[in-house]
């Protein structure tokens, strides 16, 4: 298990060193709501978060987003992607660098190989998690309290 999460984390860091991420800037969110709400996007279906990490890898879905809802891939279905979400920044705000990338089955062995990087798609999707995290910012009652 530990050799699984090395070998994923120098994957990522491979990809993501050259990577064309899309960002969404300028989120004034405690990291805590950031990652609540991502998973909340994610329906709770967030592969890997290691410890305190600021990045997040969601589960393999179809190649195609309706609205803020991914399809879940299918037993037949020869291509699927996945997305990572980076929280950069030392302090508020924050930006978030989305990446997904697309993944090929392969027939002989049935193993998914990352073939490259779907752009349109993270494109989509930061924008999807941009208006999602703004729909539903969770308020903070003592920040908006008025005793008078």
């Amino acid at each position: 298990m530990n050799i699984q999460k090395v070998w994923l984390s120098i994957l990522l860091t491979t990809l993501s060193a050259c990577s064309t991420a899309q960002t969404v800037d300028n989120l004034d969110y405690n990291i805590a709501e950031i990652k609540s709400g991502l998973v909340s996007f994610f329906r709770g279906k967030i592969a890997q978060q290691v410890g305190e990490s600021r990045l997040l890898m969601s589960e393999p879905f179809r190649p195609r987003l309706m609205g803020d809802r991914m399809e879940p891939v299918r037993a037949e279905d020869e291509v699927r992607t996945y997305a990572t979400v980076l929280i950069v920044g030392n302090e508020k705000p924050y930006t978030l660098e989305v990446t997904v990338y697309a993944q090929k089955r392969v027939k002989q062995t049935g193993e998914w190989v990352t073939e490259s990087e779907h752009h349109r798609l993270a494109k989509e999707l930061s924008q999807s998690i941009s208006e999602y995290l703004r729909r539903n910012r969770n308020k903070n009652l003592i920040d908006h309290f008025r005793a008078f």
